[in-house]
């Protein structure tokens, strides 16, 4: 009898040499597994924009006598999850029984989830949709990231550009991150975060944007942290780790649903834009693809 991860395992390596019609019906089995179990073969297959009989194909491709053999693997997963795994706190409390890399996975799985949680159930909604009309009606948008911030700095800047024409990112590395910020002004925007122990660059790129009059989102862990006092709105993010460093996973959570309030207000503009970009995107080849079907948007 198969397991879901084997046969998932199978499936993905046989994509390269399958038809383009079973490769497009194969990837939406791998994207959408709980589907597979519940909705018939017909309805699954108008949803990959597939005829039912590549389903039966692509069932024997990867060694099934039938369809609904393979069906049975991905519905007794899910019966499974269902049974083994009843609530997150019973997932937990299961995982370090399996040794060192068990406790481990099961100490950073319990702390990043409590992160992301607690983030979520102490945001106030308020002060996000403030943050979405500051970085909406600005000027300019100069998002800032020193040291282990720049990385997730850049990825902001990254998805944030698709939406807005006006993000820039400040370049610590070319020199003093001032340098980035001398044209700022009253119609401008700053986004950074900073988490303990705070960088002293970051800091001072605060202040001086303040001093500039910009107005300033901050992500940070504290209201008692050092850029906190300069910011038009704080949006506090939990941290917490067993590890060395500070936990970011909260802070791209937080991130991503900013931008996804700014993208839900469905202003022609905006979407207007992210058509054009990833129209060009496609056009210039910059997604993958495999033979001559074009493979899923990188982002």
């Amino acid at each position: 009898m198969s397991d879901l991860k084997s046969v998932q395992s199978r499936l993905a390596a046989a994509l390269p040499r399958l038809s383009t019609q079973l490769r497009r019906a194969g990837r939406h089995l791998l994207e959408y597994p709980e589907d597979v179990a519940i909705k018939s073969m017909r309805r699954l297959a108008h949803d990959a924009d597939v005829s039912p009989s590549t389903m039966v194909r692509l069932a024997k491709a990867v060694g099934f006598n039938s369809y609904d053999a393979l069906r049975e693997v991905f519905q007794d997963a899910i019966r499974s999850a269902g049974s083994e795994y009843a609530s997150r706190a019973e997932w937990l409390q299961q995982l370090p029984k399996g040794g060192r890399a068990n406790e481990v996975v099961g100490t950073m799985a319990e702390t990043t989830l409590a992160n992301v949680e607690t983030m979520f159930r102490g945001l106030a909604t308020k002060d996000l949709s403030q943050a979405a009309e500051l970085i909406r009606r600005a000027r300019m948008v100069q998002v800032v990231g020193v040291g282990g911030m720049h990385a997730i700095a850049l990825y902001f800047y990254y998805v944030a550009r698709i939406i807005l024409p006006n993000v820039r990112l400040a370049m610590p590395a070319t020199g003093r991150i001032v340098d980035d910020l001398v044209d700022l002004d009253s119609q401008d925007v700053v986004v950074t975060s900073a988490f303990s122990p705070y960088a002293s660059e970051t800091v001072r790129a605060v202040e001086f944007a303040a001093r500039q009059e910009a107005k300033i989102i901050a992500l940070t862990d504290s209201r008692a942290a050092p850029i906190a006092p300069h910011a038009d709105v704080v949006l506090l993010v939990p941290s917490s780790t067993p590890q060395v460093f500070p936990s970011q996973v909260a802070t791209i959570a937080m991130m991503e649903t900013l931008l996804a309030l700014i993208v839900s207000r469905g202003e022609a503009a905006v979407i207007s834009r992210i058509k054009k970009v990833d129209g060009l995107r496609r056009q210039e080849g910059v997604y993958w693809q495999m033979g001559t079907e074009r493979g899923g948007a990188k982002r």
